[in-house]
């Protein structure tokens, strides 16, 4: 049994059970740089088990999207995020079409955005059921993007016909 150094490392230890070490030593090692940041995640993960008993993989890209967006813009306050944080974060995820060909990337430019958009509306509106919760300025209006072509599936299932 480990003994942690404290209260919020044990949440932590709770809350990624199951998960890889990796995504654990993500939110520690934002404890030290992000704390409130940290703290934030730590509350909004808490709060997804309540609501809706999420999946480790749905967990695991929440830890990702969002100490991914913090470390990206240097740990501002996520309260302090505007939109222009938000869409400079998420065309980070751009990829040039000799490196991805099949634009792979938008399809994770839009997950992210998603993400992003759930985690806001819960950061302002904590104490409003899921559907009850607005969509705040710092996510309003940011539209998915369409992939140029279509999918692979799209493609094969035209093959078989």
């Amino acid at each position: 049994m480990q003994i942690y150094e404290s209260d919020t490392e044990s949440r932590i230890a709770t809350l990624t059970e199951g998960l890889n070490n990796e995504l654990r030593n993500k939110l520690q090692d934002l404890l030290k740089h992000g704390k409130e940041n940290a703290l934030n995640i730590i509350d909004y993960l808490q709060s997804l088990k309540n609501e809706i008993n999420p999946s480790l993989s749905y967990q695991v890209i929440v830890i990702r999207v969002l100490v991914g967006i913090s470390k990206f813009r240097n740990h501002k306050l996520y309260k302090e995020m505007t939109q222009e944080d938000v869409l400079l974060y998420l065309n980070s995820l751009r990829k040039s079409e000799t490196t991805d060909p099949l634009h792979k990337w938008v399809g994770t430019y839009n997950i992210y955005k998603i993400y992003l958009t759930r985690f806001f509306k819960w950061f302002y509106y904590p104490n409003l059921l899921p559907n009850e919760r607005q969509k705040p300025e710092c996510v309003k209006n940011i539209l998915s993007l369409k992939r140029k072509e279509k999918s692979q599936r799209h493609h094969y299932y035209y093959e078989l016909v």
